[in-house]
C-alpha cells in the first residue's frame, strides 16, 4: 500500500511539473522548415511566414525568437502535409534545419499566427526569398513540453500503424481522429492510446 501511495505522489508530480511547463509555452509556436542564413532576423523571419499566411505580424507582438540547439528537435508535428512537387520531401527535409521558437506578446496573436498554418499548404521557402538554399514546406506547431512531444511522437506512430486520418495540438493537448465523420480524441497518456486501440 505504501508503495502505491508513494507512486501515486510521484505520478501526481509528473503531471503537474508538465502542466507548469506546457502552460509556460502557451504564448509560443515552432516553425520548421527554413533554412539558416549567416546573420538572420528570427523575428523578421517570423513577419514573413505570417505575411505568407495572411496574418499581420509586427516586431512590437514578437517577445523573443530563436533557433532551437538541433539536438532538441524531434518529429515535427505537421508531417501530414505533403511534400511539394519539386522541392525538398516532408518531415526529414524540414528537420535538416533547428527550428525557430517563437514567444508572442499576447496569446490571441499566437493562436492568429497558429491557426493560419493551414494557409502554408501550398506555399514554400522560396515564397519567402529563400529558395537559394533549398526549397522546403514551412510547418508550424505548438511548442509542446518534453513530455507532450515524446507522447506527440507515440501518437504519430499510433496514427500511421492504426490508419487514423487526423492528429493535431491546440492549447498543448493532443487530438486523433480516425476520419472526418468520427469524434476526436483527446490524448492525454499512452494509456489513452492503449484503450483506443482496443
Amino acid at each position: 500500500m505504501e508503495v502505491l501511495r508513494l507512486s501515486n505522489i510521484i505520478r501526481q508530480h509528473d503531471e503537474e511539473i508538465n502542466n507548469f511547463q506546457q502552460y509556460s509555452r502557451r504564448d509560443c509556436v515552432e516553425i520548421a522548415g527554413l533554412p539558416v542564413e549567416p546573420d538572420e532576423d528570427t523575428n523578421a523571419l517570423t513577419i514573413k511566414v505570417g505575411s505568407l499566411m495572411g496574418v499581420h505580424i509586427d516586431e512590437k507582438d514578437i517577445s523573443i525568437s530563436h533557433r532551437l540547439p538541433h539536438k532538441a528537435q524531434n518529429e515535427t508535428y505537421s508531417s501530414r502535409l505533403r511534400p511539394r512537387e519539386g522541392g525538398s520531401t516532408g518531415v526529414n527535409s524540414a528537420n535538416r534545419f533547428p527550428r525557430i521558437i517563437v514567444k508572442f506578446v499576447r496569446r490571441s496573436v499566437k493562436e492568429q499566427f497558429y491557426q493560419g498554418r493551414k494557409y502554408l499548404k501550398d506555399k514554400s521557402t522560396k515564397d519567402i526569398g529563400l529558395s537559394r538554399l533549398s526549397v522546403n514546406n514551412i510547418f508550424i506547431s505548438e511548442s509542446l513540453s518534453p513530455r507532450n512531444k515524446s507522447l506527440f511522437k507515440d501518437c504519430l506512430k499510433f496514427k500511421r500503424d492504426h490508419s487514423f486520418r487526423y492528429i493535431w495540438t491546440q492549447s498543448g493537448r493532443i487530438y486523433l481522429r480516425k476520419n472526418k465523420d468520427l469524434p476526436a480524441h483527446v490524448i492525454s497518456s499512452t494509456q489513452d492510446l492503449e484503450a483506443l486501440s482496443r
